[in-house]
Order: structure tokens, then C-alpha cells, then sequence
């Protein structure tokens, strides 16, 4: 089995957290009331670490039994069909790829504990130089 599918990793981008800000704007303005806070995860969210060039937004909504009408707001975005995510707990998963940066929505009800989990990981890594070199 030939397997061509290629990871691309990158330096570390500065513009990174700008690309995440103008993304949380839009999708501000798309959700709406049906959002409650946005958070950049994963390795871009990192700052000097190697990483896919991929913005990781963690997104959490006031209540996830408003996922259809979030679908179709995501999707006014150019988001992807939202699927439901494999991590624990009931979240959903959806990404687009524009410009020659790709960007992972992974959507959770506010409080779910996954919330606090990703959070607290990236802000230790970024504390710990450390353990972000370890990581990357």
C-alpha cells in the first residue's frame, strides 16, 4: 500500500496568530449570538514551534443541540461539512483550506471539560519552552 499523502510542516509563522484573529472575527460575525468564545489551539498557537500550517480554533457554543443552524452558518464560511469529532465528550470537527492556510473548527458546548484540557495544554506548553521543543 503506498500511502502519498504528505505532511507539510513549517517554520514558525509570526503572521499566525494575525490569521487566527482575522478568522475569529468571521466567525464571529457568522455565529453570532450562537457563539460563546474562541480560543487558537495546536502548534500554531505556539509561539517559534514547527508546525503544520494549519490554525487550530477551538470554538465553544452555548449549546450544541444548535448544530444544524451552526452547520449552515459554517458553511456560508466555506467550512466543510461538519462531522462528529473522535475525541471524547459530544463535539464536532470541520475545516477549509484558503490561501495556502488551512483551518481545523473543533466545536464544543461551553464548559465541556475537553475545553479547559486543550487550553491548559497550549498555555503549558507555551510557559515551558521546554517541553514545546519536546513536543515539536
Amino acid at each position: 500500500m503506498n500511502n502519498d499523502q504528505r505532511i507539510e510542516m513549517a517554520s514558525y509563522n509570526l503572521s499566525w496568530p494575525a490569521i487566527f484573529e482575522q478568522e475569529a472575527m468571521q466567525l464571529k460575525k457568522g455565529l453570532g449570538e450562537l457563539l460563546s468564545q474562541l480560543h487558537h489551539i495546536g502548534s500554531t498557537s505556539i509561539p517559534n514551534m514547527i508546525a503544520k500550517p494549519i490554525i487550530d480554533i477551538l470554538i465553544e457554543l452555548d449549546n450544541l443541540d444548535n448544530i444544524n443552524q451552526i452547520a449552515i452558518e459554517l458553511g456560508r464560511l466555506n467550512y466543510s461539512s461538519i462531522r462528529r469529532s473522535i475525541i471524547p465528550h459530544r463535539s464536532f470537527i470541520t475545516s477549509k483550506y484558503t490561501d495556502g492556510i488551512g483551518f481545523n473548527l473543533h466545536l464544543f458546548e461551553r464548559g465541556d471539560p475537553q475545553v479547559k484540557r486543550h487550553v491548559n495544554f497550549r498555555d503549558y506548553v507555551i510557559q515551558h519552552p521546554d517541553v514545546a521543543h519536546d513536543y515539536a
